[in-house]
């Protein structure tokens, strides 16, 4: 239960990011606005480990594996971020972040594949529920 809160938190936060980043991608360049967001949420992100108890920051990126699967993550999130702030400058957040909510059907697939986890017919037909949710969604 208390993974599904966070998500709904992360999905409300996620929600008002879309917004203030469609505003903000009005009068800024998408790379402005990408590199002012990330810092501010970097700055959170930092606040948070020092939060949390971790002796030093230093300390939580002593494992060289885990660090170099975050930083293949930053650059995943950098292109999808450059790719959705563009792609908010010229279309509408209704339609953007839709489209770019699709982003699960890859994370589902990567972890069946590449991870084993699980999947079954029932996910199968959430999956396919969602995609269609993003095409009507989009119109």
């Amino acid at each position: 239960m208390r993974a599904v809160v966070f998500a709904l938190l992360a999905a409300g936060a996620w929600g008002a990011w879309a917004l203030f980043t469609k505003l903000a991608t009005r009068t800024l360049a998408p790379e402005a606005v990408l590199v002012v967001s990330y810092l501010v949420g970097s700055a959170i992100g930092l606040g948070f480990l020092l939060w949390t108890g971790e002796e030093s920051p230093l300390g939580a990126f002593a494992d060289t594996p885990g660090l170099s699967y975050a930083v293949a993550g930053g650059v995943a999130t950098g292109l999808g971020s450059v790719a959705y702030y563009t792609g908010l400058q010229s279309g509408s957040v209704s339609v953007v972040s839709t489209v770019t909510a699709l982003y699960f059907v890859v994370a589902v697939l990567l972890g069946v594949f590449l991870l084993g986890e699980p999947f079954s017919a029932t996910k199968a037909l959430g999956v396919a529920l969602a995609i269609g949710a993003v095409v009507l969604l989009s119109q």
